[in-house]
């Protein structure tokens, strides 16, 4: 019998306060205060030691293993400079992804994904949805008198001169929830909204029903606020002068409570802000009234607070 290294009690310690790993004033608060110089002393020796020269991706082409990894705080860093990491941990308990990126095949998509874990022997569980292509309901809807006009022109799709090539809905956030419930640790989607993929994850994780519409509402905010990635920490920020550095700029983290409020933060040691100020200016983004509308809940921005709690 092969021996371990694994302490399970130290394994069960970690898996229980494992949802609480990207709070930077959780019980992980000294980890994330003590992460930025960690990602310096291993930048600065990795380059010193292979002599690296590329100034913006220094871990470019390089494979890296994070062993014990826990929720990414080390991980994350590393892949943003470049690095191949993969990381593994002991404990079942960690991080889920759910990912847009199935475009028109969203079956094509998962088999890709499970085939790369295959060869990396990794026994994940990988879920797709589909249902979003209406193409072949073209001749139905025009037998019932839909028209499909455009929003600008007001011209009917079955009176202009082109082809259809593509035709998708937007669907919501429950399918999302389904594939969680049912224990995948990959969810590829079709077209989905942007918000779904923050809304999807909060459902599941809080056992949301779909009539919770303030919660639903809550975590449609924080997924729009999320959804553009850095225009959220100052890329979207027209008093741009308040941003103390664009370099290596933080990817916006929305942290969702049960109640479906919020707090938007980034990682320690990144550029960029956040603030009232790059919240609210993402808040506004590409809707047209206050009253933001989605498959699942429409969310009232007038009626929203913003409070800066902490730098």
């Amino acid at each position: 019998m092969k021996s371990s290294t694994i302490n399970k009690k130290e394994i069960d310690k970690f898996s229980k306060i494992a949802e609480d790993w990207w709070n930077p004033e959780g019980k992980f608060k000294p980890l994330h205060q003590f992460n930025p110089e960690r990602i310096k002393y291993i930048k600065d020796n990795t380059i010193k030691h292979f002599n690296l020269t590329n100034k913006d991706k220094p871990f470019k082409n390089l494979n890296i293993l994070d062993i014990g990894c826990g929720g990414g705080l080390l991980s994350e860093p590393m892949t943003r400079l470049g690095g191949n990491v993969t990381g593994i941990d002991a404990s079942e308990k960690n991080i889920k992804v759910v990912s847009n990126a199935g475009g028109l095949n969203p079956k094509s998509m998962a088999e890709e994904v499970k085939n790369i874990l295959d060869s990396e022997g990794l026994n994940l569980k990988v879920a797709y949805i589909d249902g979003d292509d209406f193409m072949d309901k073209f001749d139905e809807l025009k037998k019932n008198g839909e028209e499909l006009k455009n929003l600008d022109t007001g011209v009917s799709l079955f009176k202009q001169s082109l082809p259809a090539v593509s035709a998708n809905y937007y669907l919501g956030c429950w399918g999302i929830k389904k594939a969680l419930d049912e224990g995948a640790d990959i969810v590829i989607c079709p077209r989905v909204t942007d918000a779904a993929l923050v809304m999807g994850p909060a459902a599941w994780k809080f056992n949301w029903s779909r009539d919770d519409y303030d919660e639903l509402a809550g975590s449609l905010a924080a997924g729009h606020i999320i959804e553009c990635g850095a225009q959220a920490t100052g890329g979207n920020y027209s008093f741009f002068k308040e941003v103390p550095s664009f370099d290596n700029v933080g990817y916006p983290i929305a942290e969702i409570k049960n109640d479906g409020s919020f707090y938007i933060t980034k990682h320690p040691g990144t550029g960029g802000l956040v603030s009232t100020g790059t919240v609210t200016a993402q808040l506004l983004y590409e809707i047209s009234s206050p009253a933001y509308l989605n498959p699942d809940v429409i969310a009232h921005f007038d009626t929203l607070n913003i409070e800066e709690v902490s730098k």
